[in-house]
């Protein structure tokens, strides 16, 4: 997915589905819970790690932080 290049920190959120959630609904999500633009990248399934006996199917969603929201994100992501 090509990115605006000030949307730089690639994020990953573990075991997330957009259900019934538009990519607007999840962008505004983060917009008014954490005072963050972010892009959405990709929503994947893990495919699972034989070597640590690891089955895989979860879903996570990976998007992008704008570089000026970055602290701004972490610190209420963290609190």
């Amino acid at each position: 997915m090509e990115t605006d290049n000030k949307f730089n920190q690639l994020c990953v959120w573990q075991g997330t589905v957009l259900g019934d959630s538009t990519i607007e609904d999840f962008v505004n999500f983060f917009k008014e819970t954490f005072n963050a633009r972010i892009q959405f990248c990709e929503e994947v399934t893990t495919n699972g790690n034989v070597e640590k006996d690891e089955e895989g199917g979860r879903n996570d969603i990976l998007f992008y932080v704008h570089e000026d929201d970055i602290s701004r994100f972490a610190v209420k992501r963290l609190e």
